[in-house]
């Protein structure tokens, strides 16, 4: 049977050295103690009576504080041997500070939520914070309760020496917290005026004095789990947080955007936004180039810059038309190509001449407008960017504004 617990010939030893030499007398035992237990089956049942790491008390015991309140969380193995969790209670701000049970819950349980006799924010002359300490252990089908609390109440309460293991001090594993006031909860607001990015700004937050950060979490519309996204955001962090994280417009999450104290209260703004619905860019440098046909008409190739939006859906080439209005003065355009995302040029061949208003010929305007994935959600129609529009061939500059 290995031990990861120290012996009180241990302590006595130990005594007189730095508190260096202490950290690594302890580190070391601890790294023997894995090395020669990592196989051992008391390590793998933490109801074992003999397990040294819980002497049979629930593993994962955690303490989240609240406002006058404490949840108490442990694993649940769900055995059917368990018939019940007790759950015991310390106050280190009393005057004989003692255990006391303070419930007793089935063994389909895996938490209690103590609101008994709970003050917030505790501390002592020194102003230091006073602790509510948790353990837990768990009862059987024959009502017999591991560990047994009256091992521990007839030395100090805290632990327990095995005489039958060369006087080894085994302590019964425990939580400390403090509940106290918490934090304003911070007031959202939902920036969503850039395309796939929603920001969350609380900037007006009042500060509390025992503030410690804030956190951010999301989950989908209607899910339950929440994920943790980006840092913990300190008094010296910019009170917003940008998600960039959209593949198309209208796509909605859910978050909550956590203000806690240094003791770990939280207070909870939950808000549901949607990414806008946002064109994208137009296209960048247009340029086309123009090539006379031996028939009279012309050939032009068109340019550009890719788009880099992760919801495009491609391009709409579009160019003027024989129109009693030139385009600038409210003329209507033709619609010539649609191109996929990834294509940045396209050739139009065989190109007719337009008229202007003085009958003279000349080439038609080109212009390229960007398309979302998303149809606008008032018309239906698809979202396009602002028109992109190539520069006539020299020498026409003059006679297509006419």
């Amino acid at each position: 049977m290995c031990e990861l617990t120290l012996r009180r010939r241990d302590l006595r030893l130990i005594l007189p050295l730095s508190l260096t030499h202490l950290i690594l007398l302890i580190c070391g035992q601890c790294l023997i103690g894995l090395v020669g237990c990592g196989s051992n089956d008391d390590l793998a049942n933490p109801f074992d009576p003999d397990n040294p790491r819980t002497l049979g008390s629930p593993g994962g015991l955690k303490l989240t504080p609240g406002d006058q309140q404490v949840v108490v969380k442990w694993d649940n193995p769900g055995y059917e041997s368990t018939a019940g969790y007790r759950i015991y209670r310390k106050f280190t701000g009393d005057p004989s500070p003692k255990f006391v049970k303070v419930s007793e819950v089935d063994g389909q349980t895996h938490q209690y939520v103590d609101k008994d006799g709970i003050l917030n924010d505790q501390i002592d002359a020194a102003g230091k914070p006073y602790f509510y300490v948790y353990r837990v252990s768990y009862v059987d089908a024959d009502g017999i309760e591991t560990p047994n609390p009256a091992d521990f109440d007839k030395s100090n309460g805290e632990s327990i020496t095995d005489t039958d293991a060369e006087e080894i001090l085994r302590l019964w594993p425990s939580q400390k917290t403090t509940p106290s006031d918490p934090p304003p909860k911070p007031e959202v607001i939902v920036d969503t005026s850039r395309n796939l990015i929603v920001t969350l700004i609380w900037k007006d937050y009042p500060v509390p004095k025992d503030f410690k950060e804030f956190r951010v979490s999301s989950t989908v519309p209607g899910g339950s789990k929440f994920e943790q996204v980006g840092i913990p955001y300190l008094l010296s962090s910019p009170f917003f947080f940008s998600d960039v994280v959209f593949n198309e417009d209208g796509e909605a999450k859910r978050y909550r955007v956590i203000a806690y104290d240094k003791y770990g209260v939280p207070s909870v703004t939950e808000i549901e936004a949607a990414a806008g619905h946002i064109p994208p860019l137009r296209p960048r440098n247009f340029v086309s180039r123009y090539r006379s046909r031996l028939n009279g008409k012309y050939d032009v190739a068109l340019m550009w810059e890719a788009n880099t939006e992760k919801d495009l859906k491609g391009y709409q080439i579009y160019s003027t038309k024989q129109d009693e209005k030139p385009f600038s003065q409210g003329g209507e355009l033709a619609p010539r190509r649609f191109l996929q995302r990834m294509e940045t040029s396209i050739i139009l061949e065989n190109e007719g001449w337009l008229l202007n208003a003085k009958k003279q010929l000349i080439p038609k305007l080109y212009y390229i407008a960007a398309i979302d994935k998303t149809p606008r959600p008032d018309t239906g129609l698809q979202d396009e960017s602002i028109l992109a529009d190539a520069p006539p061939p020299p020498g026409f500059e003059d006679l297509v504004a006419q």
